[in-house]
Order: C-alpha cells, then structure tokens, then sequence
C-alpha cells in the first residue's frame, strides 16, 4: 500500500496542472495539485472499497440456491435447444430422404406405366383422367 501511495503521489507531482503552476510560479496553484492528489486518492480507495464489496456481493449470492435453481434451469434450457436443433436437422434430413425416394417410386411408375401399358390400350375407366395412372376400384 505505501507504495502504491508513493507512485499516486508521484504521479500527481507530475501532473500537467503542477507543471504549469510551477512555470507561473504562482503558490496557490501549488496547494490546488496537493488537493486534487488528495482528491485523487480518496477516489481510488473508494474504487477500491466498492470493488470488494460489489465481489462480496456477487460471492454471497453465488452462494444462494435460488441462483443454483436458476444456473440449472438455464443449462437445461441451453441443452434442450441443442436437443431441439438436433431434431430439426433429422426431420429435414427425413424429408429430403423422403422425397427423393417418392421420386424414384413415381420414376419407376412411369416407366412401368409406359413399357406395361399406353393410355390407348387401356379403357378409360381403369386410368386416373389427370396422370394417366391405374385407378384402383373408381
């Protein structure tokens, strides 16, 4: 502690306002620097009071089981939404898997449909009026 006293000291003796009172040789000015590295030092060590009770705080509440419930809460939140992102990505994945096998079944149905049978050698009644698919019991 002194020597964090000696180095505000220091610091203050060479502060700008001293340089220029010394310069005007004016003894009031003199007396302003050693109020302010005063003020100076009063301000610091209420910084650092308020710094240490603010830490003392925030430890006691740390402490607290409600700020427990709260942490836990919130990494079940954080892992739901993981959980959650995870499924939306294999619902996608599904989809996608889904419609590209629907493709292949309706390629496949088309060139079965078109080897197999043509719209004129069918009557009309057994195709759908739209695709030219088989109508099952319409």
């Amino acid at each position: 502690r002194a020597s964090a006293a000696a180095s505000r000291s220091r610091s203050c003796a060479f502060s700008s306002r001293s340089r220029v009172a010394s310069s005007l040789s004016c003894p009031s000015a003199a007396a302003d620097t050693a109020a302010d590295c005063t003020e100076a030092a009063g301000l610091e060590r209420e910084k650092e009071v308020r710094e240490a009770v603010e830490q003392e705080v925030l430890n006691d509440l740390a402490d607290h089981p409600t700020v427990e419930y709260i942490k836990r809460v919130e990494d079940e939140r954080t892992y739901y939404k993981e959980q959650y992102a995870e499924e939306v990505r294999r619902c996608k994945d599904l989809r996608v898997a889904l419609e590209a096998k629907q493709r292949v079944i309706d390629k496949q149905e088309r060139t079965m449909g078109t080897r197999t049978y043509t719209q004129t050698s069918l009557p009309r009644s057994a195709t759908h009026s739209n695709t030219g698919r088989l109508s099952v019991g319409r």
